[in-house]
């Protein structure tokens, strides 16, 4: 998906081809050790970092279950509210 965004908005697939790369490279470590991950503040998520994103999860005692990527470029002020929404 990355990769046609980026393809239709830069005229090339490369960027997007890497981040998608980098993208799989981080969840590969993730499903390794689920907690590869920075904890986020209280919450119950963890983030990886594929720069400048950052690809929050949550681990179950079953599951890992990646609730967003964040484009760390934004206002972080809204994060935990964009979390929030996505925990339920």
């Amino acid at each position: 998906m990355g990769n046609q965004f980026y393809y239709h908005r830069n005229g090339n697939s490369d960027y997007g081809n890497r981040l998608v790369r980098e993208f799989q490279e981080r969840m590969d470590g993730v499903v390794t050790n689920p907690y590869l991950g920075e904890k986020w503040k209280r919450s119950g998520f963890r983030y990886v970092v594929v720069s400048p994103f950052q690809l929050f999860y949550r681990v179950t005692k079953t599951e890992i279950i990646v609730s967003m990527v964040w484009d760390s470029r934004r206002d972080s002020r809204t994060l935990n509210k964009h979390l929030r929404r996505t925990d339920s």
